[in-house]
């Protein structure tokens, strides 16, 4: 393995501590005899991603069709900006994909969508993108994205 390489990490024992789990993409920023300084990219809350050091023995060099030199552009005119907004642990959305949420908050950004604190919706989607999810809200038209940290769960899908 090299630098820029897409790797998938096999064994997140070692890595419970920044959430990151089993199977996560990321691309090798620098090695170092057997340790790799990577980029992991958060699968289950998009455009979230950390830095960190594992084994290279706890990964596996994916054949992906991006390549190399795409990341070396993207980190060399990058870098700074992508550094400054790495997070040292991965966020784990505390919805699911149809849950029911109620609205905790009263915000403009969302009454100007006429919802309101109290409203009740369901999830719509598996993922979070940048720690918000689509919510489909009872007795509206259109789901609107809301920030997960302003919901509540009151009934999970599993249920």
């Amino acid at each position: 393995m090299k630098k820029y390489d897409s790797i998938l990490l096999k064994n997140n024992d070692p890595y419970q501590e920044f959430n990151l789990p089993k199977n996560c993409e990321g691309v090798i920023l620098e090695k170092n005899n057997s340790y790799l300084k990577v980029l992991f990219f958060n699968p289950l809350n998009i455009g979230q991603y950390l830095i960190t050091t594992v084994h290279e023995f706890d990964c596996i060099k994916l054949n992906d069709d991006i390549s190399p030199k795409y990341y070396e552009y993207e980190f060399k005119n990058n870098y700074d900006l992508i550094l400054k907004h790495a997070v040292e642990k991965f966020t784990i959305p505390n919805v699911n994909e149809f849950d029911w949420v109620r609205l905790n908050v009263e915000k403009s950004k969302y009454a100007k969508e006429g919802i309101h604190k109290g409203e009740i919706g369901c999830v719509m989607s598996e993922k979070a993108f940048q720690n918000c999810v689509e919510v489909d809200f009872v007795n509206f038209d259109d789901s609107i994205i809301v920030d997960i940290d302003d919901l509540e769960v009151i009934k999970r899908s599993e249920e």
